[in-house]
């Protein structure tokens, strides 16, 4: 079977890098992200690290807020739209600037050698900042959201490998 996915693919050089960069793209793009989003799972707590000390929050345009604590960046969001809503709420952000947390993370990983810090839980004068169960619920959304895109960029990516076999071909007749 990957014999004849190989002679498929370059079975004519011309058509031959389109073809490849359609499947690169597919993978690193698309695939990996979902597999790592629909296989993370609550780590224990072993596997979890904390950081202290003063609160700041980054704007990063299009993923919301970061959460900054010395040189750290830490986010609540996956790995598609990285932005939680529920985490960093705009109204709290000036409240919570400069004050003493301490943040329960852990590296989670996003594209190959490419990871986030992922918050577990935000701490303020030992109180909890996010919901019990906040993490869980926030993974199995991941996870659901995983199986709507990779389902969406397959239909996308078979459309764009047919639109290059389609232009192909009819280059060829010319």
């Amino acid at each position: 079977m990957f014999r004849r996915l190989w002679v498929f693919l370059t079975r004519n050089e011309a058509i031959n890098s389109g073809r490849l960069f359609f499947c690169f793209l597919y993978v690193v793009a698309f695939l990996l992200p979902c597999a790592y989003a629909y296989l993370a799972v609550v780590p224990s707590d072993a596997q979890m690290y904390k950081s202290r000390g003063e609160a700041k929050f980054l704007y990063t345009g299009r993923t919301g807020y970061a959460l900054q604590i010395g040189d750290a960046y830490f986010t609540c969001g996956g790995p598609f739209l990285y932005e939680d809503k529920n985490c960093f709420a705009f109204s709290k952000i000036p409240e919570l600037t400069g004050k003493d947390m301490v943040v329960t993370w852990f590296p989670q990983p996003v594209f190959p050698l490419s990871t986030n810090r992922r918050v577990a839980s935000i701490e303020i004068e030992g109180a909890d900042l996010l919901p019990p169960g906040y993490l869980a619920a926030a993974l199995h959304s991941d996870r659901e959201r995983s199986k709507s895109t990779l389902l969406f960029s397959t239909i996308c990516m078979a459309l764009g490998y047919l639109l290059i076999e389609f232009m192909y071909r009819k280059r060829k007749k010319k």
